[in-house]
């Protein structure tokens, strides 16, 4: 059984995206639309992942003076989106596994003041993430 996502229920990025470490604290998740609730808080349906962007300060290896970008969710697993249970059509959202997220710089990390910036601080990179319920007695599966 699978926990269903709510109305400000936590978005989770994994810090290591590819070679960059984001340092990101969880953000919400925000439910559009009508549809039915849990406590009071409306369930999120698969489409309100398009809304998740989470921006935070990332580095690598190379380029260790922090940059700037915007972590999203790219695509979910199977077990979080399960195709026989739906909202008007559209498939709830379930905490299941790890999501695929990807992380884009909008602002080059560095080296030095004498050294190139990080030259694919605006290339994808490719991580995980996970989502955090609060609620644990509606469930699905």
């Amino acid at each position: 059984m699978k926990e269903l996502v709510c109305d400000t229920d936590g978005v989770k990025f994994d810090p290591t995206f590819a070679d960059a470490k984001v340092m990101r604290s969880p953000v919400p998740i925000r439910a559009t639309g009508w549809r039915p609730t849990v406590n009071g808080k409306p369930v999120c349906l698969v489409t309100d992942i398009s809304s998740v962007t989470a921006p935070g300060p990332y580095f690598t290896e190379t380029y260790p003076s922090e940059g700037a970008g915007n972590a999203i969710i790219k695509t979910l697993k199977p077990d979080q989106q399960p195709s026989w249970c739906k909202v008007m059509g559209v498939g709830v959202l379930l905490m299941g596994t790890q999501f695929t997220a990807e992380f884009t710089g909008t602002r080059p990390a560095t080296q030095s003041s004498q050294t190139p910036n990080d030259p694919m601080f605006n290339v994808p990179r490719v991580g995980t993430g996970s989502f955090i319920t609060q609620q644990k007695f509606v469930t699905v599966g």
